[in-house]
């Protein structure tokens, strides 16, 4: 069954898509099957979200953006895979291949949408500089400075959520920070850039999620 989708262009191109890719699924050998399966459903994933990237036009648009990417499997990509009986690892490599796609175009829809940057002001007359705020991305990444604490909180947010995604559990910044207590991303911000107002308890509640990693602990058996 096909996605209700209205767009007669999209449409036209998903369904050229699956009529492709399924014959050649159905002959393939196991890793080669694995590899078109991961190959159709990055470029569906990919067809649907060019088009659907072009509506979120602010910063204020991003949230929503973001959330509308994790209905994207089960709204578009699954349906038009309902012919193929998948196994575990076949579903798994999958979601990896979805997730990786969506932080692909988180960072498209962000850089497009970043704010100016705006140097900060010296003060006349003296010598003392204040400290440049590093400008984020909607996502959190800090887009300018050298700051090596900054790099190294950047680069482990990196690395938990490539591992958490190569274990088959997409998460992404936002997921990190709400798992740290928070409701919004400010606090976050501000600790990924090594801020001068970044608070000591964001740094142990964020390093607490880091180290923890508790996206990827098993819940408990009842």
């Amino acid at each position: 069954m096909l996605p209700r989708i209205t767009d007669p262009l999209i449409l036209s191109k998903l369904s050229r898509l699956a009529g492709d890719y399924l014959p050649k699924i159905a002959g393939a050998t196991k890793a080669e099957r694995k590899r078109l399966l991961c190959e159709l459903v990055s470029q569906i994933f990919d067809v649907w979200t060019e088009q659907r990237a072009k509506l979120f036009k602010s910063q204020e648009d991003f949230p929503n953006f973001e959330f509308e990417l994790g209905t994207h499997l089960e709204r578009v990509v699954m349906p038009l895979l309902g012919p193929i009986r998948l196994n575990d690892t076949e579903l798994e490599a999958i979601k990896l291949a979805v997730a990786g796609r969506k932080q692909h175009w988180l960072g498209v829809v962000a850089t497009r949408n970043a704010p100016a940057e705006i140097p900060a002001a010296e003060p006349s007359g003296t010598t003392f500089r204040r400290p440049v705020a590093v400008q984020t991305d909607d996502a959190g990444v800090a887009r300018v400075g050298s700051d090596p604490i900054a790099k190294k909180r950047r680069q482990a947010v990196d690395d938990y959520i490539a591992e958490a995604g190569r274990a088959g559990i997409p998460i992404n910044r936002s997921s990190i920070w709400r798992k740290a207590g928070y409701k919004t991303r400010s606090e976050f911000e501000r600790w990924q850039r090594n801020d001068p107002t970044a608070t000591p308890t964001a740094d142990k509640n964020i390093t607490r999620v880091l180290t923890e990693k508790p996206h990827l602990k098993k819940p408990p058996r009842s």
